[in-house]
């Protein structure tokens, strides 16, 4: 292979991939809210906790790829004029994945907590104290990635 073939071969690659990561993460997506609101999943905690982090990948998804695939393929200029819009794009697609991680995180720890012998520990894994925790990863993430607002500039090559 000569570094032409390399080229056209990594443009394709680069071309038709957010493609079909877009729809292959939309399938899954789509898969887990219906596995997860099923009325056995519902009502658990740990089946929330993973519904909460479906629901963060599938806005993390189509926010990224939609807005990646305006700037780089159908010409968008809005991410090299406007500095504000610049930040929030860099800002929301680093905290979307870490919601996501958040919430597998605390769907690991009410799996412990349930399986605990005392039965205080064994109290936290109910489906109220899942609706309460929802908010933990979206503060946290939110408060540790918020330097980007101020900090994160693009600059033009």
């Amino acid at each position: 292979m000569n570094i032409v073939t390399i080229q056209i071969i990594t443009a394709y690659i680069s071309h038709y991939t957010p493609y079909i990561i877009l729809v292959l993460g939309n399938i899954g997506c789509i898969c887990n809210f219906l596995t997860f609101t099923a009325k056995q999943l519902r009502q658990n905690s740990c089946g929330w906790y993973f519904l909460m982090s479906a629901l963060s990948d599938f806005i993390f998804i189509n926010f990224g790829i939609f807005t990646k695939l305006s700037s780089e393929q159908y010409g968008s200029t809005l991410q090299d004029t406007s500095l504000a819009w610049c930040k929030i794009r860099t800002y929301f697609t680093w905290v979307l994945p870490c919601f996501a991680t958040g919430y597998l995180v605390l769907a690991s720890l009410d799996r412990c907590l349930s399986t605990s012998t005392n039965a205080r520990l064994r109290s936290f894994s109910h489906i109220k104290i899942a609706h309460r925790m929802t908010c933990i990863p979206i503060i946290l993430y939110s408060l540790t990635t918020s330097h980007q607002f101020i900090y994160f500039v693009l600059q033009p090559e």
